[in-house]
């Protein structure tokens, strides 16, 4: 459904009513890149509600969001690989001309991060990954001087191969990872995973998955976006049959109820 500018406030009193809900997760991203943030169990979260949205933050990492333009809401529901569950979501997107971004394909320099979700985050140096994707830049944001030394040494260079020397630093220093769209960003503060076997820490965490960016696809085929329009921020209201990571749970028949209120158009 597209949202008019009246019908707007709906959608933002939609969006600030699922910042504080701790079962439900977001994230920004591409098809192959991508930041997500979730809510940690016994862990605190500030939120901020503003006119065009609002702003969650916790100490793993933070989403802010902010709407505006020819905003089209696409709630769906697909079919999971648990015969005893589903997916569902909804998708805010933008026509493709509105959503883009910078489409760089090299590691690029920004400067300090002044939109940065925290003050003391905001003097750390932003530098665009270069995914060369339509409706996201996504980023790294460091002070630490090995680093900003490597990754100045290897700008103007494709970095999105995980054995490229600045990609390697990258993933063993664990810089503040920011995922920007024109609805907002994602900011993860939490380390990356590069030990063999170890999984995706709880909470806020990034993917960049190489093979998958190669396709160059905005979002995956079982995601019913129309033509002319691409996902930029996304929601995942809580799912009654699976919790935050996908795994089974006992059916949770009053997340099942309350799934009727964000799934229905507003």
């Amino acid at each position: 459904m597209s949202v008019s500018s009246k019908e707007l406030p709906k959608t933002i009193n939609l969006v600030q009513r699922f910042l504080g809900d701790r079962m439900s997760g977001w994230n920004i991203g591409t098809f192959g890149a991508l930041a997500e943030f979730h809510h940690v169990d016994g862990e605190d979260a500030e939120i901020q509600y503003e006119t065009r949205g609002g702003t969650v933050t916790s100490k793993h990492g933070a989403l802010q969001c902010h709407f505006n333009g020819d905003l089209r809401v696409v709630a769906y529901e697909g079919l999971s690989a648990r015969r005893d569950a589903w997916t569902h979501g909804i998708a805010f997107c933008l026509p493709v001309h509105d959503a883009r971004m910078d489409r760089r394909q090299v590691l690029t320099e920004i400067g300090p991060d002044s939109g940065a979700v925290r003050d003391k985050d905001r003097d750390g140096v932003l530098f665009d990954m270069g995914v060369g994707a339509e409706q996201i830049n996504f980023c790294v944001r460091t002070r630490d001087p090995h680093l900003l030394k490597t990754l100045r040494q290897h700008i103007g260079e494709s970095i999105i191969e995980f054995d490229h020397p600045a990609a390697q630093t990258i993933i063993r220093s664990s810089p503040h990872r920011v995922c920007l769209s024109r609805l907002g960003r994602c900011e993860v503060f939490q380390r990356i995973p590069w030990k063999p076997n170890e999984s995706s820490p709880t909470g806020p965490h990034t993917h960049v998955l190489p093979d998958l960016l190669k396709h160059r696809r905005s979002h995956s085929a079982n995601i019913p976006i129309p033509e002319g329009y691409v996902v930029s921020l996304h929601l995942y209201p809580a799912n009654p049959n699976s919790d935050t990571l996908g795994n089974s749970k006992e059916f949770a028949r009053g997340e099942f109820d309350e799934r009727l209120i964000p799934l229905t158009p507003v």
